[in-house]
């Protein structure tokens, strides 16, 4: 029997086709519990990122992007952006095994071939999932890691 996991169901916004691409990508129980806080927080709007004029609509793509800057100017960090985030993301995933195909398919990058582009409407979600999955696993590596001491105890630093 397989297991559902919750969706995101994505726009894409810079999609040149006549008929914008829907993405739709699974969640791990982290994501998930994190999309459903936002949602809670939101009160019923619809969208996970609102417009701030009409909550009736998503917001603008550049509405992450303007608002990561903000945060970086407030909070004194070294400049990025959303792709910058994408390709770290990316870049970590490849490195830890993943497969290229999965990484281009969740990242909604569209595909040469034929039949990948004409005859396949597959939404791919065991692929999808096991990338979610892979993240997720990189993600709790990296917040369960033990934080570097920032002061060095010399009495017994020099008895090792």
């Amino acid at each position: 029997m397989e297991t559902r996991t919750p969706d995101l169901l994505i726009y894409d916004p810079c999609r040149s086709f006549k008929k914008k691409r829907e993405h739709v990508t699974p969640l791990t129980a982290r994501a998930s519990e994190l999309v459903t806080s936002l949602m809670e927080l939101a009160e019923g709007v619809e969208y996970l990122i609102p417009n701030a004029r009409d909550s009736h609509r998503p917001a603008p793509f550049c509405s992450i992007g303007r608002a990561i800057t903000r945060f970086v100017q407030r909070e004194e960090l070294k400049h990025f952006t959303p792709r910058d985030l994408r390709r770290t993301a990316r870049t970590l995933l490849a490195e830890s095994g993943v497969e290229d195909h999965k990484l281009d398919r969740h990242l909604n990058h569209g595909l040469s071939g034929v039949g990948q582009r004409h005859y396949d409407r597959s939404q791919h979600m065991t692929d999808k999932l096991s990338v979610m999955s892979a993240w997720d696993a990189l993600l709790d590596k990296a917040l369960n890691r033990p934080q570097r001491a920032k002061v060095i105890n010399f009495s017994t630093w020099h008895q090792a």
